[in-house]
């Protein structure tokens, strides 16, 4: 009997535990699970696809920069290879491997199409290898040349996608040439 309730009340801690994420500077203590969505099977499929100048977009269903950017999507970036990410995250942009990028719950794919594809896939590297080390724009202004938001460096990459005030997700997707390779919610259906 004491047994079977040192068990469980070790089983509730642990799980418990399991959630409680410390941060020591600033102090703060956070209870959730971020354990990303994407797993083994998909992360490997995904980065199977993907190819130079590909756009990845992304979301984490927990985080809450996710609910206040509209749209689904939140974040996206650029494959420069085969295993390396180029975009703009809170240190400003950077070139990530792809299993980091992919540490998320949803992720799209979309490749420009059409006649002059590889020519603009190829411009478009090149235009977010430019801007590596830029600062991140907290405004969304899209005005400052030195800082650049995810959404913004698609823009910049791709002359295709509009240029506005504040581009989002829909902006990239909607526009001419896109077209998507993979988007998680779909093949987790076929599952």
């Amino acid at each position: 009997m004491f047994k079977r309730l040192t068990a469980a009340v070790s089983k509730v801690a642990i799980r418990f535990a399991d959630r409680v994420q410390v941060y020591p500077s600033p102090p703060f203590v956070c209870f959730c699970s971020l354990a990303p969505k994407i797993r083994g099977e998909e992360a490997d499929k995904v980065a199977g696809l993907l190819k130079k100048g590909d756009v990845i977009l992304s979301r984490w269903d927990r985080y809450v920069t996710s609910r206040a950017v509209p749209g689904f999507w939140s974040h996206c970036g650029i494959a420069s290879g085969k295993k390396k990410v180029i975009h703009a995250a809170l240190d400003g942009v950077i070139e990530d491997h792809v299993l980091d990028f992919l540490r998320t719950d949803w992720v799209m794919i979309l490749r420009m199409g059409g006649d002059d594809a590889e020519d603009a896939r190829r411009k478009a590297v090149a235009v977010a290898r430019d801007a590596r080390g830029r600062e991140y724009d907290y405004l969304f202004d899209g005005c400052d040349p030195k800082a650049v938001y995810c959404f913004e460096l698609v823009r910049m990459a791709y002359p295709v996608v509009p240029e506005k005030m504040r581009i989002l997700a829909k902006d990239i997707i909607d526009a001419p040439g896109f077209e998507p390779v993979f988007d998680s919610r779909e093949w987790r259906k076929e599952r």
